[in-house]
């Protein structure tokens, strides 16, 4: 999900970032909410927290 959402404009990601955007679609899709990390070869990615997302869905009267 990160990596796709690096590819979609800010319109196509609701207003929201990159790694929030990971963590709402990770969301949606019911996988469980508390991954905040992942590997990618050697390289350590992190998407922001489910709190964070939360507050940032209120705030753009998204839902889950």
């Amino acid at each position: 999900m990160l990596l796709w959402s690096w590819s979609l404009g800010d319109e196509a990601r609701l207003g929201l970032t990159p790694k929030q955007f990971a963590k709402y679609s990770l969301m949606r899709l019911g996988v469980r909410s508390d991954v905040t990390e992942f590997q990618r070869g050697k390289v350590l990615r992190r998407i922001a927290p489910r709190d964070e997302v939360l507050k940032r869905m209120s705030e753009l009267n998204l839902q889950t």
